[in-house]
C-alpha cells in the first residue's frame, strides 16, 4: 500500500476530519519506517487531537517490533534534537512520553541517545530497560554512562522481573567488544541472585525456556540450595534439568536415583559419567540395556574388562519384558545373529516404538526374516510401523513386492491407498507411472491431489531415467494412460489434466 498521500494529507492538510483518516489508515495498514515521517509532522502540529493522534500512531507502530536491535536499524536516522525531547516532555503525558524516549534513545545523534537515556533512568519503566541495556554497548563513553547511571537506579527501584525478562539481551550484549560489560553485568546477576533471589524462584516457574535456562546457570552458580536444583529437575527442559546435575553433590541419594531415570538420555549419561568419576565400583550393569545407544556403549565400554555375557543380559530382559527397546538394540549391537528368532515375537507389540526397536534389530540381524516380514505386513494397521516397512521394501522393490503393493491399493482403505501411493512415489521409475495415474482418478480428493503432486515429481525425474523400459510395462502404462485420461474428460477432478503431454515419457 501505498502511504505517501496520507502522509502528504498530514503535512499540508489544514482539515482535522482527513488528517484523523489518514492516520487511522497508516496505523491500520502502517509499518515501523513511517515513524520516521510521523515525528516530523508531530513536532510541526498545533493541533492538539491531531498531535495526540499522530503519537498514538507511532506508539502503535512502535509496538510492533519492541526489539532494540531490529528497532535501530529503521529509527536510528529519524530527524530528532535535543529541544524536540524538552517538547516531549512537556506535551505528552508519562506513558507517551516514554516510549517517545525509547525512539530517541535509537538515535543517530548521540547527545539525543544521552538526553534520553537520563531521562528514561529518571522515569523508571519496565518497558524502557531493554534499551537502557542495549545503551550500555553505546559507542559514545556519555552514553554508556548515563545508561549505567539509569540501569543501577532500576536496581534500586526493585525491578527484578524485569531484569530477568533481560537476561538473554544482556548475555548477548557480551559479544559486543568496543565495551567491557563484566562490571555492570556482575552487579545485575548479583542482584538477581543475591537481594532478589526470592523474587526469581518465585518466577522461575512462569518464564519462558530461553530465560529459565539462564537464570537456572546464574542460580546455580550463586550458593545454590537443593530445593532451587529440585525445582531445576522438575522442570519440563532438559537443558535446564542438566544444571541440577552440575552440582549433583549437593543431591540426596534419591533425587539421583530421580536424575538416572530421566527422559533425557543426555542427563542420564551424564549422571552415570559423574558417578563412574566419583566412584569407579559403582554398578552400570542396569544400564546395559538403556533405551539409549549412548548410554548402552558407555555401560558396556567401562564392563569390557568385567567378563559379563552382554547378550544373556539382553535375552533376559526379552524374556522378563523389560526394558523392551535396549534389549532388542542390544541384540543388534552385539551381532547376536543367531538369537534373531526371539526378536520376532516383539514385532507384533502393542506399543509401536518396542515393535520398531525389533524391526530395526531384525533387519540388522536377519535380513532374510525381515524381508518376508515386511511382504506379509505391507498393510500393517498403524501407519508408523507400515511406513517403516514400507521404507525397508522401497530399497530394492521387485516385481513381486509391487504387484502386491497394487493388490493393496486396489482393496485397501484410502489411508492404505495413500501409503501405496507413497511407495510407489518412493520407488520411482519406468514402472510405477501407471500406479500413479490411476490415482490422479480415484474417488478420495486427498488421493487425488497427492498422485497428481507425485506425478509431477515423476516427470522432473523422468528425464534422468536411462534405463528402458519393457514392452510390457510400457504397453500397460499406455493402456492405464487411455483410460485415465478418458475418465478425466468425463470428470474434471482437476482444471488442468494432469496426464497431458505423458504420452511423450512413453514413445
Amino acid at each position: 500500500m501505498d502511504f505517501w498521500p496520507h502522509i502528504q494529507t498530514l503535512q499540508h492538510s489544514h482539515n482535522t476530519a482527513a488528517r484523523l483518516h489518514a492516520l487511522e489508515q497508516i496505523q491500520a495498514q502502517g509499518y515501523t519506517s513511517l515513524i520516521y515521517h510521523l515525528l516530523k509532522v508531530l513536532q510541526l502540529s498545533h493541533n492538539v487531537p491531531v498531535r495526540t493522534a499522530i503519537c498514538d500512531a507511532i506508539i502503535y507502530l512502535f509496538r510492533q517490533n519492541t526489539a532494540p536491535r531490529p528497532l535501530y536499524q529503521t529509527l536510528n536516522d529519524c530527524e530528532i534534537s535535543v529541544s524536540d525531547i524538552d517538547f516531549f516532555e512537556v506535551t505528552f503525558d508519562r506513558s507517551r512520553l516514554t516510549y517517545l524516549l525509547m525512539i530517541c534513545s535509537l538515535n543517530c545523534n548521540g547527545y539525543v541517545r544521552e538526553k534520553a537515556v537520563r531521562k528514561l533512568g529518571e522515569m523508571v519503566n519496565d518497558k524502557a530497560l531493554p534499551f537502557l541495556l542495549h545503551r550500555l554497548a553505546d559507542w559514545a563513553k556519555p552514553v554508556r554512562q548515563a545508561a549505567e547511571t539509569a540501569v543501577i537506579a532500576y536496581l534500586h527501584a526493585g525491578r527484578a522481573k524485569a531484569f530477568i525478562m533481560c537476561l538473554p539481551a544482556l548475555e548477548e550484549l557480551q559479544q559486543v567488544e568496543r565495551a567491557d560489560l563484566t562490571g555492570i553485568r556482575s552487579i545485575i546477576l548479583d542482584y538477581l541472585t543475591g537481594s532478589a533471589r526470592s523474587v526469581s524462584v518465585d518466577l522461575f516457574r512462569r518464564l519462558p525456556v530461553k530465560h529459565r535456562l539462564l537464570l537456572a546457570r546464574h542460580l546455580a552458580e550463586s550458593n545454590v540450595h537443593r530445593n532451587e536444583l529440585l525445582m531445576f529437575m522438575d522442570d519440563r527442559c532438559p537443558l535446564v534439568r542438566q544444571v541440577a546435575v552440575t552440582h549433583m553433590a549437593l543431591l540426596l541419594p534419591e533425587d539421583i536415583s530421580g536424575l538416572l531415570k530421566d527422559k533425557s538420555p543426555h542427563i542420564r549419561l551424564a549422571v552415570l559419567r559423574k558417578l563412574h568419576q566419583q566412584d569407579p565400583g559403582f554398578s552400570l550393569i542396569p544400564f546395559v540395556a538403556d533405551p539409549a545407544a549412548g548410554v548402552r556403549e558407555f555401560a558396556r565400554y567401562y564392563l569390557a574388562g568385567a567378563d559379563i555375557d552382554f547378550v544373556a543380559i539382553y535375552l533376559d530382559g526379552l524374556q522378563q519384558q523389560q526394558q523392551l527397546v535396549g534389549s532388542l538394540n542390544g541384540m543388534a549391537e552385539m551381532n547376536a545373529r543367531h538369537h534373531a528368532g526371539r526378536i520376532t515375537p516383539f514385532l507384533q507389540h502393542n506399543i509401536l516404538r518396542v515393535a520398531k526397536a525389533a524391526f530395526s534389530a531384525l533387519k540388522k540381524l536377519n535380513d532374510s526374516l525381515c524381508y518376508d516380514y515386511c511382504i506379509e505386513h505391507m498393510d500393517h494397521p498403524a501407519p508408523g510401523m507400515r511406513r517403516t516397512i514400507l521404507d525397508h521394501l522401497a530399497n530394492g522393490a521387485n516385481d513381486k513386492v509391487l504387484q502386491l503393493a497394487r493388490e493393496h491399493y486396489l482393496n485397501g482403505t484410502a489411508e492404505l491407498k495413500l501409503s501405496m501411493l507413497r511407495f510407489f512415489s518412493r520407488i520411482g521409475g519406468w514402472k510405477v507411472a501407471a500406479d500413479l495415474m490411476l490415482g490422479t482418478i480415484d474417488s478420495d480428493r486427498r488421493i487425488r491431489d497427492y498422485s497428481m503432486s507425485a506425478l509431477q515429481q515423476w516427470r522432473n525425474k523422468a528425464t534422468a531415467l536411462y534405463a528402458t523400459l519393457p514392452a510390457a510395462d510400457r504397453e500397460r502404462a499406455l493402456s492405464i494412460l487411455r483410460f485415465a485420461t478418458e475418465m478425466h474428460d468425463q470428470h474434471p477432478y482437476f482444471p488442468n489434466n494432469p496426464l497431458q503431454g505423458l504420452d511423450f515419457y512413453f514413445r
